[in-house]
């Protein structure tokens, strides 16, 4: 897993912490920023930077990172916060949001475990560099969620999830060749000359001018290019990136993909052969929670931007 897809997890993982346990942070952590500067808002609803760089901080643990990596991966957080107060505006508005009195009783609760710890909560939200209002706001939006996904993690929601995404969990193995054009990293211009270009080359494949095995032996940088492009068996975790493989467990076989772009480059991409797995959703019980968790994540945020008005302030 490259540092992108690292911090992103990383970065997901924070914004879905599901537990209510005290908010804690070193004093590298702390936010430095302004608590009055604004990074967006959502529908005249202000983000505040501070609430950005603690998001920030909590994805990467410790983990220095400077320079265009921490430009990008500021930008992806403060994406994520903007995600997480669409969902909870959801929430509250489809009265599925914790009450008030249940963040007062996880506010206590909290004060209760720092005066265990010979601390106040004053003191703690000095540390950690948040006003009560924002430890309030981060505890609303903890509890809220952790209810929606409990509500969606029935055997009966895993079980049609698990129906609808069969082959991402079963054990289905896919037979898959491919054709690549190499990226530099970071390099918007040339990114978009390989996405012409593979789209050209799917062209010429589609309309039966070459077959794919034909054009991944003229076109292809990969070290597979003398074989066609065949790169053998994957599963639907291994051992691709995850961009081209969720790519390629969405495809027919004998199809050949749009072009997907990885930390490797532009793809395409065509199933040759599909193995079915065996494994029921009972077998795989817990790997369909945390991916149903996901998807509900997306799938509100998605929709919520379509209707929202976001602005940046830089």
């Amino acid at each position: 897993m490259n540092l992108r897809h690292l911090l992103s997890a990383a970065l997901f993982a924070g914004a879905l912490g599901l537990c209510c346990q005290a908010l804690t942070a070193t004093a590298d952590e702390k936010p430095t920023a302004d608590p009055q500067q604004i990074a967006a808002t959502v529908d005249n609803e202000p983000i505040g930077v501070a609430e950005v760089e603690r998001e920030v901080a909590q994805g990467l643990k410790g983990l220095k990172v400077e320079g265009e990596a921490l430009a990008r991966l500021k930008k992806h957080a403060l994406e994520q916060v903007i995600d997480r107060h669409l969902v909870l505006r959801f929430l509250q508005a489809n009265k599925q949001a914790a009450s008030k009195e249940d963040v007062d009783f996880a506010l206590a609760r909290l004060a209760r475990q720092l005066k265990a710890k010979d601390t106040t909560l004053a003191a703690h939200l000095k540390t950690i560099g948040m006003t009560e209002a924002e430890i309030r706001q981060e505890l609303l939006w903890k509890l809220s969620w952790a209810r929606y996904v409990e509500s969606h993690s029935t055997d009966e929601y895993l079980k049609k999830f698990f129906d609808l995404h069969r082959s991402d969990f079963d054990g289905t193995q896919l037979q898959v060749a491919h054709i690549l054009l190499k990226v530099p990293a970071s390099d918007d211009t040339k990114l978009k000359e390989a996405l012409d270009a593979a789209a050209s080359i799917k062209a010429e494949i589609d309309s039966g001018k070459l077959s794919f095995a034909e054009a991944a032996k003229k076109h292809s940088q990969a070290p597979t290019a003398k074989d066609g492009g065949n790169i053998g068996t994957i599963r639907r975790h291994e051992p691709m990136p995850e961009d081209f493989t969720k790519a390629a467990f969405a495809l027919p076989k004998g199809e050949v993909s749009p072009p997907v772009t990885s930390p490797f480059g532009v793809h395409l991409i065509q199933v040759q052969e599909i193995a079915p797995g065996k494994r029921t959703w009972e077998d795989c019980r817990e790997e369909l929670r945390p991916a149903v968790t996901l998807y509900l994540f997306r799938w509100i945020a998605e929709k919520e931007r379509k209707s929202a008005k976001i602005s940046y302030s830089q």
